[in-house]
């Protein structure tokens, strides 16, 4: 039963997101609390097949301090939005995270902690690091008319190995994605769903800022008028657009989820909702984070096609 429920998960996420680099471990994967006196390294390998990508500008960001059990603290500018990062525990929930983190970061165009070249190997290297929580900017390297694109992802300094010791001096590989510009218009959208249980307490309107290459664009208010979504359009160039959420309403948490030309802008209430398992159900909780997480994505899948008809309809 275990193991076929494990597979019902695993084909479920891989529905929803491929999987990508991140490295951020809980602590009770470890046998060791952290040292955190102990300097760390990083070494990250940028290439794809026989490929290996050159003078490539690589900019680390510290963004939390970590405690000897593996608790994070947001430090410098990023103490400033309301993120959590703690008790993240899924492969999405880490992706979520680099993306609201890399958001922000270009939005209000924080300065990087380090910055490294990638030599003719394609390695980046980072040495005399403090212990922490990690942003790795994404990176992009031309070839042969295709981008290969290296998204951003956080990583937690020291990791922990398969046999639960912790490991100062990392090697990674970040993983890319291979795409040709098409170099004609596509349509973008933004969309703003919320989690929480009490809805009298959501301001009536929020606003929201788009950047493309950490520029800023132009600023869009989101409401009920408008189904709490905005389109646009521009050419698809090989541009990075991103999207952040300003003045977060008290009492919520902001998050950041792009899929391919969407993103979706979830604001979570702070105050833990809880609701007890059926009495016997042992695995229920298991069975109503696989659903939920399934179920948010078909949201955002209906909500798109829907406001997507609807515009197509007021055209015609």
């Amino acid at each position: 039963m275990k193991k076929r429920l494990i597979v019902i998960i695993t084909i479920m996420l891989s529905m929803l997101m491929p999987i990508s680099t991140t490295m951020a471990l809980s602590s009770v994967d470890a046998k060791e609390k952290i040292d955190i006196t102990r300097l760390c390294s990083l070494e990250l390998l940028y290439s794809s097949g026989e490929m290996q990508f050159d003078e490539l500008n690589v900019q680390l960001y510290k963004v939390a301090e970590v405690s000897e059990d593996f608790q994070y603290t947001l430090i410098g500018k990023f103490a400033n939005y309301p993120i959590s990062i703690n008790d993240i525990s899924s492969q999405s929930e880490w992706k979520q995270l680099s993306t609201t983190l890399n958001s922000y970061m270009l939005a209000d165009n924080i300065s990087p902690t380090k910055t490294a070249i990638t030599d003719h190997n394609g390695k980046a290297v980072f040495s005399d690091l403090s212990c922490g929580l990690y942003l790795v900017s994404a990176v992009d390297a031309a070839e042969n008319n295709q981008i290969y694109h290296f998204s951003e992802f956080v990583l937690s300094i020291p990791i922990v190995n398969d046999d639960g010791k912790l490991n100062y001096s990392i090697n990674a590989k970040p993983k890319s994605i291979k795409t040709e510009p098409v170099n004609s218009q596509v349509e973008y959208e933004a969309v703003k769903l919320w989690k929480d249980s009490n809805s009298d307490k959501r301001p009536s309107s929020v606003e929201i800022a788009i950047y493309k290459n950490g520029e800023f664009q132009e600023s869009k208010t989101l409401n009920s008028e408008n189904n709490w979504s905005y389109f646009w359009r521009a050419v698809d160039d090989g541009s990075e657009w991103t999207v952040v959420e300003r003045n977060i309403p008290n009492g919520y948490k902001v998050s950041i989820e792009k899929n391919a030309k969407s993103f979706v802008i979830v604001n979570t209430s702070s105050e833990k909702i809880t609701t007890p398992p059926k009495t016997g159900d042992t695995n229920s909780k298991i069975y109503t984070i696989a659903f939920a997480t399934l179920g948010t994505a078909l949201i955002i899948t209906v909500l798109i096609i829907s406001r997507k008809r609807n515009k197509l309809n007021e055209k015609i």
